[in-house]
């Protein structure tokens, strides 16, 4: 199994701290970055916690400037902006696609607008929800009952959980 690395958007986090498996993330040979703009949109004790947790052991700080990624994070903007089948998305939404698009790095999101850009825009395969995760969990032999850890996963959540969604 390749290592797979990965930079996270805050609805996948949400989603996971709530997760009873939650620790299925430590199973898989990857790396999961986090902004450390992170520390400042969670206001959740239980999400900061986690984060504090694993910090270093889990999820690593990514490093970057403003430059960097700078040209792409425009674009972005300019493409949300003219067209309306895209959701608004917050200015950490479009940090994380330009990061994401400047290093070739898959997005963990369950957030519908991070995937609707990446189907109209950027590449769909790029962009995982937690069943592309847990489907790739289960190719890879790390869990055997899809369907139960899915019922979980939607329990825990609460929220009912989708495949990757098909815009067209």
């Amino acid at each position: 199994m390749a290592e797979l690395e990965f930079i996270l958007e805050p609805s996948f986090i949400v989603t996971w701290v709530k997760f009873r498996r939650r620790n299925l993330l430590e199973k898989l040979d990857a790396r999961y970055y986090i902004l450390e703009d992170f520390f400042n949109v969670f206001s959740w004790g239980k999400v900061v916690r986690y984060l504090l947790e694993n910090l270093g052991k889990l999820f690593t700080i990514i490093s970057y400037s403003d430059a960097e990624i700078s040209d792409i994070r425009e674009k972005v903007y300019q493409i949300i902006g003219g067209d309306k089948r895209l959701c608004v998305m917050s200015g950490l939404g479009i940090k994380i696609i330009a990061i994401a698009v400047q290093r070739d790095l898959r997005v963990l999101s369950d957030n519908i607008c991070i995937h609707k850009f990446a189907t109209l825009y950027w590449d769909p395969k790029m962009v995982w929800t937690s069943i592309d995760l847990l489907t790739y969990m289960r190719e890879e032999g790390i869990i055997d009952d899809l369907e139960k850890v899915l019922q979980e996963l939607s329990t825990d959540a609460n929220a009912i959980i989708i495949k990757t969604p098909e815009f067209f």
